[in-house]
């Protein structure tokens, strides 16, 4: 049995969830966004000197597709500022109700993912549009709890230095306990460097080819880092941009 969380149902049975509980679901042309459309949410936003709003700007279901789009609202300045954040698009054909989709970012340091209840999906398409504010309110911002804020990262994308491939989004360098990673700050950036720690000083990083075996020149052989395989000289080069 699904385990149910009744306190918390019961507390966002008032409101649209995840958008926040005094926002209003009134859409720019008037029309109400679906309670069931949208379930649960969840974004990942990295600190800003000044920390903007975030709010669904867009819904657009249509007899194929169902898109949505994410903004954040800036209003520190004289003129309030929207950017897009986060989109996703899916195929009437691909759409499962209740299942959790990541989502497209629009920019560095953001992700998130978004699920979506059960769908009546229109014969002719349906634009929900939040680009306006209603009696001086943002439309449809998301709710504090769906908002997870980190701080930035120093690095915003890694490229494998063998085929240049780089990875976007939100990036978890993943290491094993022999590598050790050191970030050093330089007058054009940070330096990250690779290193083997005491317990792994014994290893040998080497080419990986049928050729070699796991115990060539008498010790074990480091075959790669992050799926980067050595080069000729036995590095291991992954760049940090």
């Amino acid at each position: 049995m699904t385990p149910r969380h009744i306190e918390w149902e019961n507390e966002t049975a008032s409101w649209q969830y995840p958008l926040a509980a005094d926002t209003t679901v009134i859409s720019d042309s008037g029309e109400s966004l679906p309670a069931n459309l949208l379930t649960d949410l969840l974004v990942y936003y990295a600190t800003e000197d000044t920390q903007p709003v975030l709010k669904l700007s867009s819904v657009r279901v249509s007899p194929a597709l169902l898109s949505v789009a994410i903004s954040a609202y800036d209003t520190s300045g004289t003129t309030p500022v929207s950017r897009g954040l986060l989109t996703l698009t899916i195929p009437r054909g691909e759409f499962e109700p209740y299942r959790p989709y990541p989502m497209d970012p629009l920019r560095p340091g953001v992700g998130g993912i978004i699920t979506f209840g059960d769908i009546s999906w229109p014969s002719t398409p349906v634009l929900y549009l939040f680009g306006t504010l209603m009696d001086g309110q943002i439309r449809a911002q998301l709710d504090d709890s769906v908002v997870r804020v980190f701080e930035a990262s120093h690095i915003t994308k890694i490229v494998d230095a063998n085929s240049g491939d780089a990875l976007t989004g939100i990036v978890e360098l993943s290491l094993p306990d022999i590598v050790a990673a050191t970030i050093t700050k330089t007058p054009a950036g940070y330096n990250v460097t690779l290193s083997l720690t005491q317990q792994g000083n014994q290893l040998l990083a080497t080419v990986c080819n049928a050729g070699t075996s796991a115990t060539a020149c008498g010790t074990p052989i480091v075959q790669s880092i992050n799926g980067v395989s050595p080069n000729d000289q036995g590095e291991i080069l992954i760049k940090f941009a």
